[in-house]
């Protein structure tokens, strides 16, 4: 079952709908983005058993049959439903041509009627990606029409949608984690929302592991080019008459750079007789360094 299945399911059956002006705009939700022609509406239901349901809900609240028919699409079972409400068909139609509130025009009675009419649009025409693999959630509708006044219900609850055209249609859609947590917390679809708080906590956790490890492999790369540089410095020196003249500190210092080319300026510093500080320890290293390049440019 995919994620996107599991959220419809969970927006079916959590919190179902008490008051009947919430079960009429669940059931106009249902049909709102389905294909539909002289009040004759088809709709794809993803899960037999979702789809039995539905079906069942749709023909109690319209009053009217329901035909469904299953189906198998790229591996995933559907049902197939098509039933006739002339009545809802000529609301929508009406819909269209206003320019009054969607809520107003269908009935919309409290202000629970239209999270039910979402959930029931989300139900029927959307899709939510698994957070682990995006931040992607979206409404396909049949026209433009559908499409605006869908965007309309969701920009008055602060979840304004973005819009792009489709060879299949006019498609409603988020691609910002914050703006899908609002919307699916308004939906009361808490299960898909601590899904989605808990991949952004596992990706963050995963980046910054990420950065940490990032950081000390670029710390190490650049401790063993500065080794690389002192010991090929420190050789110059040593294939040289300088080597002599050097004063005991440098030579001390070179030394051990010799002796533990893998450790660090701070281990270094701390392996002189008496210690020293990576300050010091860097400027003999810089002195040895700059000696060796006035060789290397008399030669």
């Amino acid at each position: 079952m995919s994620f996107s299945q599991e959220c419809k399911i969970e927006f079916w059956e959590e919190d179902p709908p008490k008051k009947p002006c919430c079960r009429r705009a669940l059931a106009q939700g249902l049909l709102f983005c389905a294909e539909a022609q002289d009040g004759v509406f088809r709709l794809n239901i993803p899960g037999e058993e979702l789809g039995k349901q539905i079906a069942a809900f749709l023909e109690k609240q319209l009053h009217t049959s329901v035909q469904a028919t299953p189906f198998c699409h790229v591996g995933k079972e559907y049902l197939a439903l098509e039933l006739v409400s002339r009545a809802t068909n000529a609301q929508f139609q009406r819909a269209d041509m206003s320019d009054l509130p969607l809520s107003r025009l269908l009935g919309f009675d409290c202000e629970a009627c239209t999270r039910y009419f979402l959930r029931g649009a989300f139900i029927t025409a959307g899709s939510i990606t698994a957070p682990a693999k995006a931040w992607h959630m979206e409404f396909s509708c049949r026209d433009g029409a559908t499409a605006r006044r869908l965007s309309e219900v969701l920009a008055e609850i602060g979840a304004l949608p973005r819009t792009i055209r489709r060879k299949n249609g006019i498609h409603l859609y988020y691609k910002n984690s914050t703006v899908m947590e609002d919307l699916l917390s308004y939906l009361h679809a808490n299960r898909t929302l601590f899904a989605i708080i808990n991949a952004k906590i596992e990706r963050d956790i995963r980046n910054n592991e990420n950065r940490a490890t990032n950081c000390v492999a670029q710390n190490i790369q650049k401790a063993v080019c500065a080794a690389s540089e002192h010991i090929a410095a420190i050789e110059v020196l040593r294939a040289s008459r300088e080597w002599d003249k050097l004063p005991e500190a440098l030579r001390e210092t070179a030394e051990l750079r010799l002796q533990n080319p893998d450790s660090t300026l701070s281990e270094l510093a701390l392996l002189h007789n008496p210690p020293i500080t990576k300050s010091g320890l860097n400027h003999r290293l810089k002195k040895m360094i700059q000696l060796a390049q006035e060789l290397q440019n008399e030669s």
